[in-house]
């Protein structure tokens, strides 16, 4: 939660009693990023909504628990040995300051989204960077998979022909990322192998 707050995505509303007494957190969506993308900010106001925030219904700490424990492996540090504990394990591993059994080694904790995340970046940072109106092409040639003219795909990315046909010759000339077919009149375009890893990536 510290690491979604830091990097802005949600903000620590109040503090507050459960309805079983207990003391939570009231998080919410971080307001510059609502109003970035058009989302409602805020509470209802007057007494009657004063407890609305506590209702079980928004407990949803059992829900981020597991996705925690479904993202998250307990690991040996050691390439030849590798062994994965469960979370049944902790208890053992803190006996034993966190050594593996098998080979003494260092146990740690990896979370799998980190490593997607880590994965996705080393994959965007492949391949050259380009404009929004850029990539819609891209992406819009890669869904077709086949040749095709600048007014074939100008409806769906909202894009004039004349200004598609400038963008490909420079993602050909400069990038490499567009093929153009010069053979016809007027020119049809495909990515390349670079365009084409436009689609294994998230990009922005």
């Amino acid at each position: 939660m510290e690491s979604l707050e830091l990097n802005h995505f949600i903000t620590k509303y109040e503090e507050k009693s459960n309805r079983d007494g207990k003391k939570v957190n009231v998080y919410c969506l971080n307001y510059g990023l609502a109003k970035k993308n058009n989302i409602i900010w805020g509470r209802a106001q007057g007494t009657i909504y004063r407890k609305y925030f506590i209702e079980r219904i928004f407990n949803f700490t059992s829900l981020v628990l597991e996705q925690i424990r479904e993202t998250k492996v307990i690991k040996c540090t050691n390439p030849a040995c590798g062994r994965i504990f469960d979370d049944s394990e902790i208890p053992f591993l803190k006996f034993t300051r966190f050594q593996c059994p098998d080979c003494h080694s260092k146990v740690e904790t990896y979370s799998k989204v980190d490593e997607e995340i880590e994965h996705q970046f080393q994959q965007a940072n492949k391949i050259p960077l380009v404009s929004k109106e850029e990539l819609d092409i891209i992406l819009e040639l890669n869904r077709r998979k086949e040749f095709c003219k600048a007014r074939d795909i100008a409806e769906e990315i909202d894009m004039e022909s004349r200004r598609i046909a400038q963008i490909c010759k420079k993602l050909d000339e400069d990038k490499g990322i567009v093929i153009r077919n010069k053979r016809c009149n007027p020119y049809e375009y495909c990515t390349s192998e670079i365009g084409e890893k436009y689609s294994d990536v998230e990009v922005s």
